[in-house]
């Protein structure tokens, strides 16, 4: 689609979309035989009590998505209050914000502090039962958007308009992804919308009434769908009987959720990082995640480098034999380093510290941006071993290489053009300049 989407008024896409789709009547659901999702008593309430109010609209419809969500194995959470859609353009207005949200018990939960306490209007009644204004996650909603089964968009009558901000939900949310389909439901007081869609295209719509016999059928259909990685996450999780928690956060390669060992009573929590394997270069991939582990295990002795467990490596095999992803459990769960935090004269000390003990233990990290770094328990632990190597006592160019990539993303790559940071850099490491000169300069300087 050449079209810039972002600047296009949703009606103009709907023409768009609609006329891509080849002008045919959206297929109608139906099915004689299976359960409608609302019978025409409860739509009739519905009708009646939503008073042309969309947010009212949404609290009732709320009790039905959470009961099929989760027949599903999902959880719905009202998003009204998050904009978590990344469109193309930076300006705040430009985030999307759909209604709810679908996917898998630990993905999206509800902060506290916008639950509502009181209990005067059905709005407030419902949203105490059934909470969720904002997502709280560990890391960026962006970076699992393939995990969200369904995306859910309501208004008390539907528009053009209002399909065509349907239609960018798949835009934005597909874009680049071949691989994975992605669905959003739009519904209104009577009718609602399946759309489907991959790679920035919408690729199927259909259109049905809630009151529609086959109507609940065709929203659990939906709802079980599951593209590679929240399938990966299920298998990896079962065959580790753990259960995932939160979602911590993505690097390079993989993500890396909070869990909870399912048969374990204390509930330790652990990180338990995936990888999909499952595109061109899989094998590749395969290796290399492997690889990692495998240095993981080799290094758990060492403070500096996170503790996984050496037993946990599982894989995902489909029917054809085909290596889905991988999948390993690290044995503590660290908490990543803010900005502000990494510049704090402690927190330096801390990083420089760490990787000067895993180079005088012979190794090197060889990514150790401040984004591979966690603090475990008052202290400085990397993740993210694909380029660790080994480094003999004379190899400072890798040991160097270490220091530089930490400073320059803490402090900007202009740090390491300041000729007093050269020299000192130059001078590490020995017997007279190890990283003490170095905390020193960054910290006074």
């Amino acid at each position: 689609m050449e079209k810039n989407i972002s600047l296009m008024s949703e009606s103009a896409f709907t023409r768009l979309i609609e006329g891509t789709y080849g002008r045919k009547p959206v297929p109608i659901i139906t099915n004689p035989t299976a359960d409608p999702v609302l019978t025409h008593l409860q739509q009739n309430y519905i009708t009646a009590a939503t008073n042309a109010d969309e947010h009212n609209l949404i609290i009732l419809f709320t009790p039905f998505l959470v009961a099929m969500c989760t027949e599903a194995g999902l959880q719905f959470v009202n998003s009204e209050e998050a904009k978590w859609v990344h469109t193309l353009l930076e300006h705040d207005e430009n985030y999307l914000k759909p209604d709810g949200c679908s996917s898998l018990f630990g993905l999206c939960t509800v902060e506290p502090e916008h639950r509502s306490e009181t209990h005067g209007s059905l709005r407030d009644r419902i949203k105490h039962d059934f909470p969720g204004t904002k997502f709280d996650f560990g890391g960026g909603i962006w970076a699992i958007k393939d995990f969200q089964v369904v995306v859910w968009e309501f208004k008390v009558r539907i528009s053009p308009a209002d399909k065509g901000m349907a239609y960018k939900y798949i835009a934005h949310l597909s874009r680049d992804d071949k691989t994975n389909k992605y669905c959003v439901i739009l519904g209104d007081v009577t009718d609602f919308y399946i759309i489907v869609g991959s790679d920035g295209e919408t690729r199927e719509i259909r259109r049905g009434r809630w009151t529609d016999m086959g109507s609940r059928k065709e929203i659990m259909d939906a709802l079980r769908h599951r593209n590679h990685g929240l399938r990966l996450l299920e298998v990896i999780s079962d065959k580790l009987s753990v259960t995932v928690k939160s979602f911590l956060g993505a690097g390079a390669f993989g993500r890396c959720f909070v869990v909870e060992p399912s048969d374990d009573r204390k509930h330790a929590k652990r990180a338990l990082k995936i990888v999909l394997t499952l595109y061109d270069t899989s094998e590749f991939t395969e290796r290399l995640v492997c690889g990692e582990f495998e240095k993981l295990r080799q290094l758990r002795h060492l403070p500096s480098i996170i503790n996984v467990d050496e037993n946990s490596l599982r894989k995902y095999v489909d029917e054809d034999g085909a290596v889905v992803g991988v999948g390993y459990l690290m044995e503590a769960v660290g908490v990543p380093l803010t900005a502000d935090q990494a510049k704090q004269p402690r927190m330096v000390k801390k990083l420089l510290k760490s990787l000067e003990a895993l180079h005088t233990a012979g190794h090197y990290h060889g990514d150790s941006r401040v984004n591979n770094a966690l603090l475990l328990g008052g202290e400085i632990v990397w993740v993210d071993l694909v380029s660790v190597g080994a480094a003999s006592a004379d190899d400072n160019v890798h040991k160097r290489r270490d220091l530089s990539d930490t400073i320059g993303s803490v402090y900007g790559r202009e740090k390491l053009l300041e000729p007093d940071f050269k020299e000192l850099l130059r001078r590490y490491p020995s017997e007279v300049v190890h990283v003490g000169p170095l905390v020193e300069y960054l910290t006074n300087g």
